[in-house]
């Protein structure tokens, strides 16, 4: 489903983007468009030389966190996020911060929900948790001095084991 909405909005997608990777490509470019139209400045440092990853877990990660980042921001007065995907020989780490004006998240890390049927609540989160669990990764959410962090690390040899066979 997820993969279907953004192939809806890739008509008026601003092609961008230019990693190793085309999954990436796409979705980075859709969320570029996004947050072009909502007025969400987004800053962007992507390696362009990352090793090869698996497509459908990259997409729930990335795509839930950028998803609820955007989200947060509409909210925002001031809109900006920053995103950060590198590696080196042993680790993809992948970093998304949006600014906010207040704190959000609970004493459990999660954030405040503003959505009225508050039983879907963070499941897009649990999602990203169940994927780096897979692959043995760690996860980070906090704030720091106006941000909130979603902050992730895998260990390039555990992830190519564990999801492409």
């Amino acid at each position: 489903q997820y993969i279907e909405k953004m192939q809806k909005s890739i008509d008026n997608v601003i092609y961008i983007t230019q990693t190793n990777n085309p999954a990436l490509d796409a979705m980075l470019n859709v969320k570029k468009t996004v947050c072009k139209k909502e007025g969400i400045d987004l800053k962007c440092y992507l390696q362009t030389d990352l090793p090869k990853i698996d497509d459908f877990v990259f997409c729930i990660i990335f795509g839930n966190l950028i998803d609820n980042a955007i989200e947060a921001e509409l909210k925002e007065d001031t809109k900006e996020i920053r995103l950060s995907i590198t590696s080196d020989e042993k680790n993809i780490r992948l970093i998304i911060q949006n600014k906010v004006a207040m704190k959000v998240l609970t004493s459990d890390n999660l954030p405040e929900t503003s959505k009225s049927d508050k039983k879907y609540h963070g499941i897009g989160l649990k999602n990203v948790l169940g994927e780096i669990e897979k692959v043995n990764g760690i996860f980070d959410l906090y704030e720091d001095n106006g941000w909130v962090i979603a902050d992730v690390e895998i260990r390039i040899e555990n992830y190519l084991e564990n999801n492409l066979h």
